[in-house]
């Protein structure tokens, strides 16, 4: 992720996240590139899906929340009704399990930054502002019409990307795992 050092070191009684080689080694299917964010449910990785070729980013949950059996059977319904969610404004699902008692989701690598990261310390256009709303909006209303409901929105969980076609800024809206 662009501007961001891959560093991030877990706040005391945070969950402690597995380095690449031990991931590489319990998910040879992907080549574990970096550690993107570590918080208390759970760490975000860059990572290379080997037989697609293509860049994912993989969320690895904590194995106290994995060990909750109604948590587990909550992610895994939740990670099947995010992955047939399409948009351009939401971060695409592509596959989920467990190993070595963690939860894990494989999802679109997005190379930009999350919104709060992206607009610190500068002003926002208002026409910019405008367009962040919009997609936002957007990716919700197609959550919304597959009945599920973001509750966790703030800007730590809008990326942004840069349109290939357009080369304009696009919000992606992410993290629907406090979605209902």
């Amino acid at each position: 992720m662009e501007g961001h050092t891959g560093h991030d070191s877990p706040a005391h009684g945070s969950f402690a996240a597995p380095d690449c080689p031990t991931l590489n080694a319990l998910l040879p299917a992907f080549l574990f590139h970096e550690l993107i964010g570590c918080g208390d449910r759970g760490a975000v990785y860059r990572a290379q899906q080997m037989s697609l070729s293509r860049d994912v980013a993989i969320k690895v949950l904590p194995p106290e929340l994995s060990a909750i059996e109604s948590f587990a059977r909550s992610f895994k319904v939740e990670a099947r009704a995010m992955a047939k969610l399409i948009h351009p404004n939401l971060i695409g699902i592509y596959d989920f399990g467990e190993v070595a008692g963690m939860l894990y989701l494989v999802m679109e690598f997005i190379d930009g930054n999350v919104l709060h990261r992206s607009t610190k310390g500068r002003k926002v256009e208002p026409v910019q502002a405008a367009e962040i709303v919009e997609g936002v909006a957007r990716g919700l209303g197609e959550a919304h019409q597959h009945a599920l409901l973001h509750r966790d929105i703030k800007p730590g969980n809008i990326m942004m990307n840069i349109d290939k076609k357009t080369g304009r800024p696009v919000a992606k809206l992410g993290d629907l795992g406090m979605a209902r």
